[in-house]
C-alpha cells in the first residue's frame, strides 16, 4: 500500500478497492505504520528504497 502511493501516485480510496477493502481509513493507517518502522528499521527503509528507485 505504501509503494503504491508513493510510486504509483495512487488516491487511498484507489488502493482500497485494489485491496478489497471497504474504507481508505485502513490504507492510510497501513502507510503510516510502514512509515513509523522505516523510520525505526534501517533494513527496511533500505529494501524499500531500493525498489523505489528501481521504478
Amino acid at each position: 500500500m505504501y509503494l503504491a502511493q508513493r510510486v504509483g501516485g495512487y488516491r487511498l480510496g484507489e488502493i482500497a478497492e485494489a485491496f478489497g477493502l471497504a474504507y481508505y481509513g485502513g490504507v492510510s493507517n497501513a502507510v503510516f505504520m510502514v512509515k513509523q518502522e522505516m523510520d525505526q528499521d534501517v533494513k527496511l527503509r533500505r529494501n524499500i528504497n531500493t525498489i523505489i528507485n528501481k521504478t
